[in-house]
């Protein structure tokens, strides 16, 4: 990350600037955020709560600050999709942490506040993928409800309704669910999700490589155009000019 944002400075929108400088700033912490996974003295929850705002609240500004930087208007809706993509996948993520969190406690109970964040998480997602399907095309929205789909995505849905559903008992022992379990349905999920935001990661790269490669090529003409222009001055001024006796 580190070695790609070195290459952003002058001439780059201020705002996607002053983001991704952000960004660099959350993972500058991110040491102490594992070291805090490990220790027993840091609650989960807490672990979680700081990861989202410090990582993955600048991503997700990031994203869409980098939408809006694109001057290509065919770019810049390839970006803004991508960017809603890259949010909902980051909702999924912080919902597997947050119900894995609570099944591999002692006792396997949601707490008030987790399963408040939880329920906005998923809310978040609902908003996020709305905002997928309205910048999407119909081919990418295909993709994602073909790609993101199948058993193991419907039992982790089924499983976090179960969840919120009885959140006080012991969720391992009342309803069945077990963390490794839902961590592995969970993670297909996201990794499915993935699978969609990579192609459209790669639709982003051959988009802007294709300007890129369109504005030397303009460049270059133009440069050809102008050495022709001068050139035809300068002879232009030559004939015009008397001849000596």
């Amino acid at each position: 990350m580190r070695a790609d944002a070195a290459s952003v400075g002058a001439g780059y929108q201020p705002g996607a600037v002053r983001a991704l400088d952000s960004l660099l700033a959350g993972l500058s912490g991110l040491s102490s955020i594992r070291a805090a996974v490990s220790s027993a003295d840091v609650p989960a929850s807490q672990v979680i709560r700081i990861y989202t705002g410090n990582i993955i609240g600048p991503a997700t500004t990031f994203s869409a600050a980098a939408g809006g930087a694109a001057s290509d208007a065919r770019l810049q809706g390839t970006v803004t999709t991508l960017a809603a993509l890259l949010r909902v996948e980051n909702d999924q993520s912080v919902q597997r942490a947050i119900l894995y969190a609570a099944l591999s406690a002692h006792p396997p109970v949601l707490a008030p506040e987790d399963l408040s964040s939880l329920q906005q998480t998923a809310g978040q997602e609902v908003s996020d993928l709305a905002a997928f399907n309205a910048s999407a095309s119909p081919a990418e929205q295909r993709l994602f409800a073909s790609t993101v789909a199948g058993p193991a995505v419907d039992v982790a849905a089924a499983e976090e309704i179960l969840a919120a559903a009885s959140p006080r008992a012991p969720l391992t022992t009342n309803t069945g669910l077990d963390a490794a379990a839902w961590y592995d349905n969970m993670s297909i999920t996201i990794g499915d999700t993935r699978k969609v935001t990579s192609q459209l990661a790669g639709q982003v790269i051959g988009q802007a490589d294709a300007l890129r490669s369109n504005a030397a090529t303009s460049l270059l003409l133009t440069g050809i155009a102008m050495l022709i222009l001068l050139l035809v001055l300068l002879i232009t001024a030559v004939l015009a000019r008397p001849l000596r006796t």
